[in-house]
């Protein structure tokens, strides 16, 4: 295999991790962010390691969404109307993603990408010796009734479909795995094969400091 040298622009984990993997396969690697590692996403997201999130955003249904969407403050979406001219070519490719066909393939790419995340992580980790920072100790997702599960039923379907492994609980068993959570769920779904990252930032720059002492560099230079 020829090595390169290579540049990969940005020092959050998606940054560290692709750049450690090129780095263990022998090219001369630099990661250039305007800050150290860790510091902008990677610092404060939630660290969830989920494998079977192969649902894309967009799903049928999503255009009778955006409605609800726009007038909810605390919603997902918000829109300046002076930006809709220049945003709407990729609206509305993003509304075409949204049919069935599309979405299925799309589940396919994802769930192959995502599929190999502790594996992926495994060899990282361990060089960097903060194993403990990772725990595969599956996830719960809780529906208040069961109505709003079923209008979920394509999303579910898709991550069986693809070998998502998910128990379905009822009221009680939800209860009884979560005791602190408030409120009536009448059903929960259980990935085994997920789990959670104790510490993001930690875990972004152990990965760090491990990729140059193999032999790679990070600068700190604003990219244009």
């Amino acid at each position: 295999m020829q090595t390169r040298n290579i540049t990969v622009l940005g020092a959050g984990i998606v940054g560290i991790t692709t750049a450690s993997y090129l780095r263990r396969d022998g090219h001369q690697v630099t990661v250039v962010d305007q800050r150290p590692p860790g510091e902008y996403c990677s610092f404060g997201n939630a660290g969830i390691l989920s494998p079977g999130s192969c649902v894309p955003i967009a799903m049928p249904g999503i255009l009778s969404q955006v409605p609800g969407y726009l007038l909810d403050p605390l919603g997902p979406l918000a829109l300046r109307w002076s930006y809709l001219p220049k945003a709407l070519p990729w609206l509305l490719k993003f509304v075409a993603a949204a049919d069935v066909k599309r979405v299925e393939k799309i589940a396919d790419g994802l769930r192959a990408l995502l599929s190999q995340t502790f594996d992926a992580y495994a060899p990282l980790v361990k060089n960097a010796g903060v194993e403990d920072l990772i725990h595969k100790s599956g996830y719960m997702v809780v529906y208040s009734t069961r109505k709003a599960y079923q209008s979920d039923a394509l999303g579910w379907k898709l991550r069986r479909d693809r070998g998502v492994v998910i128990d379905e609980l009822e009221a009680a068993e939800v209860k009884r795995r979560l005791p602190g959570l408030h409120g009536e769920h009448e059903v929960g779904l259980f990935l085994h094969d997920h789990g959670w990252c104790v510490n993001p930032e930690r875990l972004t720059k152990s990965l760090a400091v491990q990729f140059e002492r193999d032999g790679g560099k990070i600068l700190q230079r604003r990219v244009l």
